[in-house]
């Protein structure tokens, strides 16, 4: 298959504080404390790395009332921006590529033009902080809002007149992917078993879009490719924890599931599949019985 070309679209939007916006750039610069080393009578130098410096995301708003009609983005939309802006404490940004991480705002900018006369363009300076300096910012590697790209992806392609084959599920597309990505199947078929019959689904509708001459055809054909993508990898994730060995212990004393991980040398997340039942507790009560992964 081709590799999709509008892969940034679906990617999730920039917030600050639960706040979103229409953003223009939002480019990341990154640096690293490199203390040079230098000897006598050798060219050249070698470097002892001291720690990544703080992220600086710097970040170009547009609260203009012509865009993304119905939303009053100025001054309504601003005016919760301003308050979030201009208040010097942490908080937490979410950014498209690195996920959700603490931020102070360094610097801004508010544009006043008078030949844009919808509203204000906002440019702002995030640094990356430490709310604790014993835990350093977990930054993610870009991921696809599966979700929100599948319900895209089933409006433009029924206006295409193309629809997920029928017979496949016994539900609908969107709600095949709510499921599967919450690790439920049917009772008869596996977790990777019913995401590969989800990407089988979307290799069909792959297959009828790449017959469209429609221009509008470009991005839906994207999109199902990106779908299909996370869906089969997924799929295949799950098919690789599902032959890894378990076994089940009863704990001593209360813990919560990031001790219980560490513990037995297991994700958070894969003892969270493991044991659903348990996700409503804070700490987890001691004498409980808790499976885990036995290797990888």
């Amino acid at each position: 298959m081709a590799l999709p070309a509008h892969v940034i679209r679906s990617l999730p939007k920039l917030r600050w504080r639960g706040l979103s916006a229409p953003m223009e750039s939002a480019p990341v610069d990154f640096s690293h404390a490199q203390a040079e080393r230098k000897a006598y009578g050798i060219d050249g130098a070698w470097h002892d790395h001291g720690g990544r410096e703080p992220l600086s995301i710097k970040v170009t708003l547009h609260f203009i009332n012509t865009l993304f009609g119905g939303i009053l983005w100025f001054p309504n939309e601003y005016n919760k921006w301003q308050k979030a802006l201009f208040d010097g404490s942490p908080g937490k940004l979410r950014h498209p590529i690195l996920g959700e991480f603490d931020a102070v705002v360094l610097n801004g900018s508010v544009s006043l033009d008078p030949r844009q006369l919808g509203g204000v363009t906002v440019t702002v300076t995030f640094a990356e902080t430490l709310v604790d300096v014993t835990k350093p910012n977990e930054l993610k590697t870009a991921e696809v809002d599966v979700k929100a790209l599948a319900k895209q992806v089933l409006q433009d392609a029924g206006n295409l007149g193309i629809n997920f084959p029928s017979g496949i599920l016994n539900t609908s597309l969107f709600d095949a992917i709510d499921s599967f990505l919450g690790s439920i199947a049917s009772a008869q078929m596996t977790v990777s078993g019913y995401g590969n019959q989800i990407a089988g689904g979307i290799e069909d509708m792959i297959e009828r879009v790449e017959l469209v001459t429609d221009p509008k055809s470009a991005p839906v054909y994207d999109n199902l490719l990106i779908l299909w993508d996370t869906v089969k990898t997924r799929a295949n994730e799950a098919e690789k924890l599902a032959a890894r060995s378990t076994q089940k212990r009863q704990i001593k004393s209360d813990a919560t599931f990031d001790v219980l991980a560490a513990e037995f040398g297991n994700g958070v997340e894969d003892l969270m599949n493991l044991n659903p039942g348990l996700i409503k507790f804070r700490v987890i009560p001691a004498g409980t019985t808790v499976a885990f992964y036995t290797g990888k």
